[in-house]
């Protein structure tokens, strides 16, 4: 007999020896856990099942709009699974003795694509980007990889144009967005600039070079590999948790709970601590009197402690909600002399550039992004590498 289900659910049969139903739905304002799974169990089932999901996802955080499984057979309830967002999804599972829950990962396909824009008018460079097939986020990730060459916001002009190879995300088939920017190159005039994400494995450092083994950026404004800006540094700003207007010196970049943080620049962890407002956060020592820090993160990274010197790219912890925050999102903070200063503005911390080893690795990365991207004329300039490796 099929189950009772809401209106437009999906009742189907798989393909199995064992008559499983599944049960696809979309939460509707008003429901509840009850509403849900009333059919294929028990009230004190319900409470028990509930009471297991509490430490994990509790279930009066259930919101409209968001899709749902339930799977059963002839024996009963088999598995609950909730899509709490595009990136994690709550799974309840019985083995007959009892329930368990947890959450776990959406499965992400991730494709690597080419994209071509050119500006049609002076400093339209958002709409140049959306009209090669990306969105706002990813024309600020851009931006951000140039800042310190030039501004792409006031400085572009129309007729230049830009070429990337960046990395896109599908889930179930559907496209959910954009992860790292792994080659770009972006012509101005005459001039031409080019940058390629490279990672040095030994010792984890990370950032973007020029094909000369330049590194372009003296410390990552954003530190993650795929972001939203937020909220900007500003003297006055209504805070989404006190509802009053108070001072923001920092940065937020929304990402998805669990996103890589990487330490925007070579330096010596100070101190790892959690409190009520900040949250789990960390703050990194740097040269010249700079301090960074890192703000309601959900976990550290494995085998770092305070004391420990790290490196520009290497990843300390992943973007949480912890503290004072309404949703994931990382709140990144720089200090000159202990003064907080714009993390977005081009500061002067220091860099290195790459060895004659790791530019050995980097011309192969050159090579091959140059040739997906349709930029290998470029080589011509190359005579450069002659004298490094």
């Amino acid at each position: 007999m099929p189950l009772p289900g809401h209106a437009g659910e999906a009742q189907r049969p798989t393909a199995t020896g064992d008559a499983v139903t599944v049960r696809d739905g979309t939460v509707r304002s008003g429901d509840s856990v009850s509403s849900l799974l009333g059919d294929v169990l028990s009230p004190p089932e319900i409470y028990d099942l509930s009471k297991q999901c509490r430490g994990v996802f509790p279930l009066t955080k259930l919101r409209a709009g968001q899709t749902y499984r339930v799977q059963s057979g002839p024996e009963g309830f088999h598995s609950f699974r909730y899509d709490i967002d595009e990136w994690e999804y709550l799974l309840v599972t019985h083995d007959g003795e009892g329930f368990s829950a947890s959450v776990k990962k959406t499965p992400i396909d991730v494709v690597e694509e080419t994209m071509h824009g050119e500006v049609r008018q002076r400093r339209a460079f958002t709409a140049a980007m959306r009209d090669a097939g990306g969105d706002r986020g990813l024309a600020l990730r851009l931006a951000d990889i140039f800042a310190f060459r030039f501004n792409a916001w006031r400085e572009v002009r129309k007729g230049d144009t830009f070429t990337l190879l960046v990395e896109k995300k599908y889930r179930r088939g559907e496209c959910i967005g954009y992860g790292r920017i792994l080659a770009a190159a972006f012509f101005r005039g005459d001039t031409v600039y080019e940058a390629f994400w490279f990672k040095n494995e030994p010792d984890g450092r990370a950032s973007y070079f020029d094909a000369a083994g330049k590194n372009l950026q003296p410390y990552l404004r954003a530190p993650l590999e795929t972001y939203e800006l937020a909220s900007g540094f500003a003297s006055r700003r209504l805070h989404p948790v006190t509802k009053r207007w108070q001072p923001h010196y920092a940065i937020d970049y929304s990402a998805p709970r669990g996103t890589p943080v990487y330490a925007t620049s070579d330096g010596r962890i100070d101190r790892m601590r959690r409190d009520r407002k900040s949250g789990r956060y960390l703050a990194i020592e740097h040269e010249d009197g700079y301090e960074s820090l890192y703000l309601h993160l959900s976990a550290y990274a494995k085998d770092i402690a305070a004391g420990d010197r790290v490196v520009q790219g290497q990843v300390i912890g992943y973007v949480g909600s912890t503290g004072y925050a309404t949703g994931p999102h990382l709140d990144f903070r720089l200090k000159k002399n202990g003064r907080l200063v714009n993390p977005r503005g081009n500061r002067s911390l220091t860099s290195r550039d790459l060895t004659r080893r790791e530019m050995r690795y980097l011309r192969r990365r050159v090579i091959a992004s140059r040739v997906r991207m349709g930029t290998t004329r470029l080589a011509h300039n190359d005579s450069r590498f002659s004298a490094q490796m």
